[in-house]
């Protein structure tokens, strides 16, 4: 067992799982060619029905501040959940570039993808490019999505909990609905 872990540990972050030499440089370029080329494409395609001016107006009347502080979070939130699945992932050799890379993938897909599928891409793509077993990545997976629901029924919790200690707040309410019901 011991020499399995060493195994892959030595492995970590080398796709394919064989310490094979680093892709060529051709490749990476390629890569990058056909990566943009399918994003332009892409932006072309969900933009076309689009009126720019209308557009423009729009983000001409948001503040840049929400725009910008969102940005960062997103980011932010994307590399705590690489920390986080790394950790799940800690017994299979896979270090922590690869899990945020899996990581922005399966975001990205899900924003495209309905039902969560891109949980599904995250993890047939890890499995392809570490030469890991799909299942026990796959349980990865969903013991995140069960520690997301933890956090957020805690969080559900905590907000109805600071709801009923204010003191007040629902009689008022409560008359507040009545004298609108008398006024109707």
């Amino acid at each position: 067992m011991s020499g399995d872990v060493s195994q892959l540990q030595s492995q970590e972050e080398s796709p394919q799982g064989g310490g094979s030499a680093p892709r060529g440089r051709r490749s990476a370029v390629l890569q990058l060619v056909v990566g943009l080329a399918v994003s332009l494409l892409t932006l072309w395609a969900f933009s076309r029905g689009v009126n720019l001016r209308q557009l423009g107006d729009t983000l001409r009347a948001c503040d840049l501040r929400w725009l910008g502080g969102s940005a960062f979070l997103a980011a932010f939130l994307l590399v705590v959940r690489g920390w986080r699945w790394e950790a799940l992932l800690g017994v299979y050799g896979i270090g922590y570039r690869g899990a945020l890379n899996g990581v922005v993938l399966g975001t990205a897909a899900n924003n495209v993808l309905p039902a969560r599928a891109g949980e599904l891409v995250r993890v047939s793509w890890m499995s392809a490019a570490y030469a890991r077993p799909m299942a026990p990545l796959l349980v990865t997976a969903v013991v995140e999505r069960i520690l997301d629901l933890m956090a957020v029924a805690a969080l559900a919790v905590w907000a109805a909990a600071q709801a009923s200690m204010r003191p007040g707040r629902s009689e008022e309410h409560t008359s507040e609905l009545q004298s609108r019901e008398t006024i109707s």
